[in-house]
């Protein structure tokens, strides 16, 4: 069985400094840092308004 990521995207998103373990990121959406953060299978990005944005699958 894989892994599903779910993460939020806000309505103004800001430039902001990731760090995890050791690893950092720098940009404005917190589900391109788990890109690099993360071993996952799918990702859903949802909106504030609870909407299916996005499917990434890797």
């Amino acid at each position: 069985m894989g892994h599903t990521v779910i993460t939020f995207l806000g309505v103004r998103p800001l430039e902001t400094r990731y760090e995890y373990q050791g690893s950092i990121y720098t940009g404005r959406v917190f589900a391109e840092a788990m890109l690099g953060f993360l071993d996952f299978d799918r990702m859903l990005v949802l909106t504030t308004a609870f909407k299916v944005l996005c499917e990434v699958v890797s």
